[in-house]
């Protein structure tokens, strides 16, 4: 039984750890543009929040009639911590105690937190493509401006690519770990 203790410690550790990095990630090349300083807009989105060049990120946005990104508008963000505490107590409980409705609990947050990253990211992508300002400067078709949520995609003369940062493979993996954790455990 210690090596079960010992899975769920490290499933937790790495969940926790995931908090912290980045879950998604998005670098545009905007020098074919040549309106931008800088050559690259960053733009991070971890447990803690949204980092990178919001303003370059915003002033891209708006040729295409896109709304800016306001941080505190993303209100899955005020929840992730809940939902990732949630992952680490129902695991830790489920390698000590072993209450089945603790299994399955921990179970569901820990695939679920990978799932619900990778879903809300294409979620807000979509919305950023569909609900944006018809007067724009530069009008395009929804599927020329909707980025995939992993990927590369061409606008105008900007190239911008997008792929899961750490924090989302941590959790990917700590899904796989505790599957092995909160399995049955019956008698031989």
């Amino acid at each position: 039984m210690p090596s079960r203790t010992v899975l769920g410690v490290a499933v937790s550790a790495l969940v926790a750890g995931g908090y912290f990095l980045p879950i998604w990630e998005m670098r545009a090349d905007v020098r074919g543009l040549g309106m931008f300083r800088e050559p690259f807009i960053h733009l991070r989105i971890s447990g803690t929040g949204i980092a990178g060049q919001l303003e370059s990120f915003n002033r891209f946005g708006r040729m295409f009639g896109i709304r800016p990104i306001r941080p505190e508008d993303f209100v899955e963000l005020y929840l992730f911590p809940v939902a990732v505490a949630a992952a680490v107590v129902l695991t830790l409980l489920s390698t000590v105690q072993g209450r089945p409705w603790q299994r399955w609990g921990a179970l569901v947050l820990l695939w679920g937190l990978p799932a619900g990253a990778v879903g809300l990211t294409q979620l807000r992508l979509a919305l950023m493509a569909y609900t944006r300002d018809p007067m724009a400067p530069y009008y395009m078709d929804v599927r020329d401006l909707l980025l995939p949520v992993f990927g590369t995609k061409k606008i105008l003369g900007a190239t911008l690519y997008t792929r899961p940062g750490l924090g989302l493979l941590l959790f990917a993996a700590a899904a796989l770990l505790g599957t092995l954790c909160c399995r049955d455990r019956k008698k031989p």
